[in-house]
């Protein structure tokens, strides 16, 4: 699989696409096909060496992703749902998601839905209409 590889601290050029195996599903862990991930302030602290001693390299950065989970063994998780992943050690301890593929802690994993673009500009329409309902959910990103 590819994967973002960062060998040791250093510029952005130290930042290196390769090959690299693929992870072997394990119980209690998580296999998430990276569909997304998040670049964050803690990615510049560990490709600069300024993020301590638990950052060990060479390593896959990236402190959180979103995906589909490929394997769950010894969890509740379904296989084939969409999930995201953070935090917990990804990216620092362990590899993270600026892969293909990464292979995380059940308990950093979460569940999610995901729906239509279409939907969530109804529901802002609705927030801004009070119809909101008790235990709906509504994540929005700026303005649609």
């Amino acid at each position: 699989m590819r994967a973002v590889v960062l060998d040791a601290p250093g510029p952005a050029t130290a930042l290196q696409i390769r090959e690299v195996p693929k992870p072997e599903p394990r119980a209690g862990w998580v296999l998430l096909r990276v569909e997304a991930f998040g670049l964050n302030r803690s990615e510049l602290h560990s490709r600069l060496g300024l993020a301590g001693p638990d950052v060990t390299f060479p390593r896959v950065l990236g402190i959180e992703a979103a995906g589909i989970i490929e394997a769950a063994p010894g969890t509740d998780l379904a296989v084939g749902s969409k999930a995201v992943a953070m935090m917990g050690g990804m990216g620092r301890s362990f590899d993270g998601g600026y892969a293909e593929y990464t292979l995380v802690p059940a308990r950093s994993v979460m569940p999610v839905e995901v729906y239509a673009m279409s939907d969530i500009v109804r529901a802002h329409d609705d927030m801004e209409h009070d119809r909101v309902m008790a235990k709906q959910v509504v994540l929005t990103r700026g303005e649609p």
